[in-house]
C-alpha cells in the first residue's frame, strides 16, 4: 500500500485560518470533532469532486495524517497559502501518470474503470455561491442531464467514482509525466470540470502539489 507521510503544518495552517477566494474550499462548516481532536472542516464551493463531494458539503479531514494513493485530500494551493482545495491523490513522487481517452495510466498500467449508473445533474444553482453546475450541451434551466459515471479501482483495492461529461474532452489526453520528488499529482473526480495537476499553474491549474501543502485526507463527507 502506497502511503505518504506528511510534514508539520505552519501555525496558520493548524489554526485553519483560510481566506475565501475564487475556488474550491472555505473553512468553518459545523464539525464537533474539530473541537476535541486533530480535525479540520472545509466547505467546497465548486463541483470538481462530484459525485463524492457536492458543492456546499461539509468535508472533515484528519489533519496531518498519512495519505494514501486514491484518497481525497485537502491541501493549500502551491502558490497561494490562503486557498484550500480538495482533489483525488493519483500520483506519488516518482510515479508516471498519463491519461488517454479519459482513462488514467499509472506507471504504465491502465487504472481499470467499470461502468456505473449515470449521474443525473439538475441544472439549478448549487453550493454556497449559487454556481451553475457543469453539463455539456444546451439545456433549459431546471432540466436534468445525464453524465457518464465510472468506478476507478487501484491495484490496492481503493476505488471511487468519476464523471465523464465529454467523450474526447480537451483534458482527456495528458502526459506522460513523472511526479517530481516532494510533490504529488491530483485529479478532480469530475474529470471534465476540474483544473488540477493536468493544468499548469500559469494556466489556472495546480500543477504538481508540494507534499508540504497537504493538510490531510478526507475522513467524512456530509453532502447537502
Amino acid at each position: 500500500m502506497n502511503v505518504l507521510r506528511l510534514l508539520p503544518l505552519s501555525a496558520l495552517a493548524v489554526a485553519g485560518l483560510l481566506v475565501v477566494m475564487a475556488e474550491p474550499a472555505q473553512a468553518f462548516c459545523f464539525c464537533p470533532e474539530c473541537l476535541t481532536g486533530p480535525y479540520d472542516s472545509f466547505q467546497p464551493i465548486a463541483g470538481s469532486m462530484k459525485p463524492a463531494i457536492e458543492p456546499g458539503a461539509c468535508v472533515i479531514i484528519l489533519s496531518r495524517a498519512s495519505v494514501e494513493q486514491g484518497d481525497a485530500i485537502v491541501f493549500y494551493h502551491p502558490l497561494q497559502a490562503d486557498i484550500a482545495y480538495v482533489k483525488r491523490l493519483i500520483g506519488l513522487p516518482g510515479d508516471t501518470v498519463e491519461l488517454r481517452g479519459g482513462r488514467v495510466i499509472l506507471n504504465g498500467s491502465e487504472v481499470p474503470q467499470t461502468a456505473a449508473a449515470s449521474y443525473l445533474q439538475r441544472l439549478v444553482p448549487e453550493g454556497p455561491q449559487s454556481a451553475w453546475p457543469f453539463c455539456p450541451g444546451s439545456k433549459a434551466e431546471a432540466a436534468t442531464c445525464e453524465i457518464a459515471r465510472w468506478t476507478e479501482t487501484l491495484p490496492s483495492g481503493a476505488s471511487w467514482e468519476v464523471l465523464d461529461a465529454m467523450s474526447g474532452g480537451p483534458s482527456d489526453d495528458f502526459g506522460p509525466v513523472t511526479v517530481p520528488e516532494g510533490t504529488v499529482f491530483v485529479l478532480g473526480d469530475h474529470r471534465d470540470n476540474s483544473l488540477d495537476s493536468r493544468f499548469a499553474q500559469e494556466a489556472g491549474g495546480l500543477g504538481f502539489v508540494p507534499v508540504a501543502k497537504i493538510i490531510g485526507p478526507v475522513v467524512e463527507i456530509t453532502n447537502p
